[in-house]
């Protein structure tokens, strides 16, 4: 599923419509698991090389089996640090 406003697609991915900026290369990311955290925000920036990027996109509220999922989907390989151009 794809919709298109301007330069704006949104794509569903891992059951969550996104919306970015097609043509952009991004990543999404998780904070590491550490005693007693149970969510997991699932954050999406551009992925450059800075590490200075807004973050564009992101959801509250994951599992960590949820986060995961969603990073892997997204970034399209199990452990990837290479993202996706949208």
């Amino acid at each position: 599923m794809s919709t298109q406003t301007n330069r704006q697609t949104t794509k569903k991915i891992a059951g969550h419509k996104v919306t970015l900026t097609k043509g952009i290369n991004y990543i999404a990311t998780r904070p590491f698991c550490r005693r007693g955290l149970t969510v997991f925000p699932v954050t999406i920036c551009q992925n450059d090389t800075t590490n200075t990027a807004p973050v564009e996109w992101r959801i509250d509220g994951l599992t960590l089996a949820e986060a995961n999922a969603f990073c892997v989907a997204f970034n399209s390989k199990r452990c990837s640090f290479y993202g996706r151009t949208w």
